[in-house]
């Protein structure tokens, strides 16, 4: 039996992940805005084909399945004005996404 593709079949679902990550974006902005939180920048990145399959072939082994078990297809960088409100932030955070 081959081995599958991870690479292809990332490239064929990664729209789905530049969606997620859209949505999440725009939820994080509202859920900080009704918080009166106000921040520099909410931005967002989808993991590229190319680093995802550089990811599998650099961690040979540690992916089952590559596409359940890696953590970091979608991420989120939040910029605060100020240090104190970076506490306010991941509280709040960790609280709407129990």
């Amino acid at each position: 039996m081959t081995s599958p593709n991870w690479k292809a079949r990332y490239a064929e679902i990664r729209p789905t992940y530049e969606a997620y990550e859209k949505k999440l974006r725009e939820l994080v902005t509202t859920v900080l805005e009704h918080a009166k939180i106000d921040v520099v920048q909410v931005e967002g990145r989808v993991k590229t084909v190319d680093s995802f399959a550089e990811k599998i072939s650099r961690k040979s082994g540690k992916y089952a399945d590559p596409l359940k078990d890696m953590t970091d297809l979608v991420g989120l960088r939040i910029i605060a004005y100020y240090v104190e409100d970076v506490d306010k932030i991941v509280s709040l955070l960790r609280n709407e996404f129990r």
